[in-house]
């Protein structure tokens, strides 16, 4: 039995009033039943409760007590209401409790009709919203503060059900170019590039163990403008009302970043190739982490694994004679004014026992109170460049020599025409 459906019944039997507070489907409900004077006929156990009252205190009595005066007149407006459109009301009302103050409660006044059809009385029920009311007002608060931190996010953020999109934050725009109504309903595979979205689902099918921690993935996706951008996305499951998983998506944009690492690797890739072609290496040493790291080509001209971890003592183990004294007496010599030396050095190649001449450059960096923070060079293999410079200066020497030899023989061939001519003067007729 529903409160109101009771009420029709209570002007012939007015005994029916606790029937109702009793069997009320809401525990809290109060019931309260009073003239149009306003005296109170009867009230619940729930209302005699809330309000710290007892029957002899209430019953008979004028209800006004537990309404604070400055809502009286809006209470009797409402029953004003009632009377003029013969029918129940509802609304919200303002009412004093001793100890917890004002309180907020829904009330619904069903008139009561005598024989004639005139009302008599009112079946009032109602419950207390107060707490209600203000966890729905902090509920509101809260999503708003919620909304303006996930305004505050440059990331898209995107809510999944079964890959459609069922919540884009007004940032998604930024990756996407669309509005978050335009991506609501969407797959979300259709703004993906199709070439990355077997990479994608295979980690959605990875991450569907909720087991797994979250995995990261870095993939392209469609802007509407026609660009192609990439993303850096972050997973995490949610709990759903209905019991079936949501997936969290977290989008960064990071075109630019790609962009970036696109071009250094293709410059590094450029340095690897010319430092190929020079037949030139380069290392760095880092005092701080006690780390020597060398370039592809310092493994080419030494002649060793790339597998192999670089140290100091392996490279001066590959110089030949006085030349790793030499490179130790300038170290000994840098200072901060003179931070660089270069050197001519012969190495040996591991691999095929070659001894490579070659130009060695040292810079160092120091401290700023003096002390070693790290050292950095190359190494050029000049061989074919001196050997050629060889070449060239025995070439040269041998030109002069032949320079010499026909200087000579022109001069001793001016001698033999004269001694010729002078012999031929005295040679008998």
């Amino acid at each position: 039995m529903n409160s109101i459906e009771a009420a029709n019944n209570l002007a012939n039997d007015p005994d029916k009033s606790e029937e109702l507070s009793v069997n009320d489907s809401d525990p809290n409900r109060m019931v309260c039943r009073f003239a149009r004077n306003r005296k109170v006929i009867f009230a619940s156990k729930e209302f005699l409760e809330f309000f710290n009252l007892s029957e002899e205190r209430l019953i008979g009595h004028c209800y006004t007590e537990v309404v604070p005066k400055q809502y009286q007149a809006e209470l009797d407006d409402l029953l004003s209401e009632a009377i003029l459109k013969n029918e129940s009301v509802r609304s919200e009302i303002k009412v004093k409790q001793p100890v917890l103050g004002v309180r907020l409660q829904e009330w619904t006044f069903q008139p009561i009709f005598d024989e004639s059809g005139t009302i008599t009385e009112f079946l009032a029920t109602g419950r207390d919203i107060t707490d209600e009311r203000g966890a729905k007002q902090e509920s509101r608060r809260s999503m708003k503060r919620f909304q303006k931190v996930l305004s505050a996010i440059p990331d898209a953020i995107l809510i999944l059900k079964e890959n459609l999109v069922t919540y884009a934050n007004e940032n998604a725009k930024h990756v996407f170019g669309l509005n978050a109504s335009e991506l609501i309903g969407k797959r979300i595979q259709e703004v993906i590039v199709p070439e990355d979205r077997d990479r994608f689902e295979s980690v959605l099918h990875s991450v569907k163990d909720r087991a797994k921690s979250p995995e990261r993935l870095e993939f392209r996706i469609f802007h509407s403008s026609g660009q192609l951008k990439v993303v850096w996305n972050r997973f995490e499951w949610l709990e759903s009302i209905d019991g079936r998983p949501e997936l969290l998506l977290v989008l960064t944009d990071v075109t630019r970043e790609y962009r970036a690492r696109e071009e250094l690797r293709r410059a590094q890739s450029n340095l690897l190739e010319a430092q190929r072609i020079a037949k030139l290496g380069s290392w760095m040493y880092d005092a701080a982490r006690s780390r020597l790291e060398w370039t592809v080509e310092m493994y080419h001209l030494l002649g060793l694994p790339k597998r192999t971890v670089p140290n100091e003592e392996l490279f001066l183990g590959r110089v030949i004679g006085d030349d790793r004294r030499r490179i130790l007496e300038a170290r000994s010599r840098v200072t901060n004014e003179l931070p660089r030396f270069n050197l001519e050095i012969t190495i040996l190649n591991h691999e095929t026992n070659e001894e490579l001449i070659v130009s060695y450059h040292e810079e160092v960096d120091f401290t700023p109170k003096g002390g070693l923070k790290c050292r950095r060079g190359t190494i050029q293999d000049v061989t074919k460049v001196r050997n050629l410079e060889r070449q060239v200066e025995v070439a040269a020497r041998l030109e002069s020599v032949g320079t010499l030899a026909g200087g000579i023989g022109h001069d001793f061939n001016n001698l033999l025409t004269g001694i010729t001519a002078g012999t031929s003067m005295i040679a008998p007729e």
